[in-house]
This record gives C-alpha cells, sequence and structure tokens, in this order.
C-alpha cells in the first residue's frame, strides 16, 4: 500500500474511556462498556491511545475512547480532554494485522523530514467491524505526535 504521510492539527476533545492493560488484541471488547455508560451519545470516531506496547508480545497499555460531552454512568468509565496536538497522520486501508506498515510510512517520513516522533500515538477507527464485514476495506488512521528536530551549529 502506498501511504501518503500528511501533518494535521487534532482539536482538543473530550472523551470517555477505560485503561486496557494486556493483550493489546482485546482492549476492544471495552468499547461496549464505554459507549453504553454514555448512553450512546458521541461526538466522534472511537479511537486507542497506546501508552505503551511490546511489539513483539503485544502485551501494552491503552486507553479505549469515545469522544464525547456526556458524563459516564458507569464508575470504571473515567473522562478526560485530550490536548489538541499536531500529528503525522496516515490512513491505512486493511486489516488490523498489517497497520504495522502504516507505522513504518510515519517513521519512515519522520526520519527523512528532521522530526521526532513523541508521545501516545492514537489509532481512530473510521471503519471496522461494526460498520464493514470484510477486512481488507476497515479504514483506521494513525496518529503520531511529533516535534521537528532543529539543526544545531
Amino acid at each position: 500500500m502506498d501511504y501518503q504521510v500528511e501533518i494535521k492539527e487534532i482539536e482538543a476533545v473530550r472523551v470517555a474511556y477505560m485503561t486496557h492493560k494486556g493483550l493489546v488484541t482485546e482492549a476492544s471488547e471495552l468499547f461496549p462498556i464505554v459507549f453504553e455508560s454514555i448512553n450512546h451519545n458521541i461526538n466522534g470516531l472511537p479511537f486507542y491511545i497506546y501508552h505503551e506496547m511490546d511489539s513483539q508480545t503485544f502485551q501494552g497499555v491503552v486507553d479505549v475512547c469515545e469522544a464525547t460531552a456526556e458524563e459516564p454512568n458507569n464508575p470504571e468509565v473515567k473522562t478526560k480532554v485530550m490536548p489538541g496536538i499536531k500529528v503525522l497522520a496516515v490512513k491505512h486501508i486493511g486489516p488490523y494485522n498489517t497497520v504495522y506498515l502504516a507505522y513504518q510510512a510515519i517513521q519512515k517520513y519522520a526520519a527523512e523530514n528532521g522530526f521526532s516522533l513523541t508521545g501516545s500515538n492514537r489509532e481512530i477507527f473510521i471503519k471496522g467491524p461494526n460498520l464493514e464485514e470484510n477486512p481488507q476495506k476497515y479504514i483506521t488512521e494513525i496518529v503520531v505526535p511529533f516535534i521537528e528536530m532543529k539543526a544545531f551549529f
């Protein structure tokens, strides 16, 4: 797949979320809990925030987020405001087990353009199993915060 990396600004957003610790492929099981706790009142796409992730074991710490102004009715679901940030972004079309290719494209772009990747990345689920049966048609936007490295003389 030919990835088009772009620089974009992500606006601040209030989210309801639960933190998953363990096998990251099981994190999606928390989406229904978060969604129900805010009475299905969302104002954006669902997404993950990756705080930690071991690429060999797929163990990690992930926030499972829904953008909302609603106050959760479940005490296990928390809220926070995600600040606006400048990111490198790319859309991945295809199954989740090939999303690493999008991350490689971002890493290559950052290296070629003097950017340093910082902070926690997000995976924004534009079209997934809830909307599309064919994994080849899933659409996931990967966004990674960055800073520009300055040359020192």
